[in-house]
């Protein structure tokens, strides 16, 4: 027969020995974010100066969360859903080249954690008990993060990049710009060639023309596109700033 006092001792819940809260899911999910931005900065030997902001914004969300503040998951939730928002013009044509792994890699991963940031901070606003809920959330995002990479590796592995045909343009993509930004064809069926140097991905754009070719980081892609007699503009899509340059067509 118990005693009083270990009757009165509430027994702890088997959630509760995980340790795992809401709270906690949405600050690693908060830090996430800016780790991930870190790495790329090593990956590519170059300090990104636009990246700052949102590793200290999350950054220093992620410290508030992790007090254990009421309404720091609903800030952070919030600010997550803009983060997406602002970010959405460059992740959508990222995913559709899984073939260039540290662009589509980091980028799902930065997007499941903000997708995570979003849901774990409203239920740590509801909510800092510890729940098979979060760790349910925690394994399926694990989960996806890893297939994630082996469908990139496998997308990598096969890619077959294109072969060089005779009379083909030739234009290369290095240090985030075309090396060429001029190039002079003949009326009728015109034929480039893509060579990417870079460790990120490409596109090859002719609005003008409809063409459009995504080239993955370290491929060679070709296209070929019917033009008349013009100039025409082209350039990469995430990165139209910097690489541009005149199709001049006789």
């Amino acid at each position: 027969m118990s005693t009083p006092e270990e009757q009165a001792t509430p027994t702890t819940a088997p959630e509760a020995a995980t340790g795992l809260t809401w709270h906690k899911l949405a600050a690693w999910a908060a830090w996430a974010i800016p780790v991930v931005f870190i790495l790329l900065m090593v990956v590519h030997m170059e300090f990104l100066p636009f990246f700052i902001p949102f590793i200290v914004v999350f950054g220093g969300l992620g410290w508030w969360v992790s007090r254990g503040g009421r309404w720091s998951g609903i800030v952070l939730a919030v600010l997550a859903v803009v983060f997406i928002a602002m970010n959405a013009p460059f992740v959508i044509p990222t995913l559709a080249v899984p073939a260039s792994p540290i662009d589509f890699i980091s980028t799902v991963w930065i997007l499941l954690a903000a997708i995570t940031a979003v849901v774990a901070g409203i239920m740590a606003f509801r909510s800092s008990a510890s729940s098979s809920g979060a760790r349910a959330w925690q394994r399926v995002v694990a989960g996806f993060a890893v297939v994630v990479v082996i469908v990139s590796v496998v997308a990598m592995a096969t890619y077959d990049d294109a072969a060089q045909q005779e009379g083909d343009l030739e234009l290369t993509a290095a240090d985030i710009e075309f090396k060429e930004e001029s190039l002079d064809a003949d009326s009728g069926t015109v034929a480039v060639f893509i060579t990417n140097e870079d460790r990120t991905y490409h596109t090859f754009t002719i609005d003008e023309l409809d063409v459009h070719v995504d080239i993955p980081q370290g491929a060679m892609a070709r296209v070929e596109f019917d033009a008349e007699a013009g100039e025409y503009e082209f350039y990469c899509v995430p990165h139209e700033a910097d690489m541009k340059g005149t199709l001049t067509v006789q």
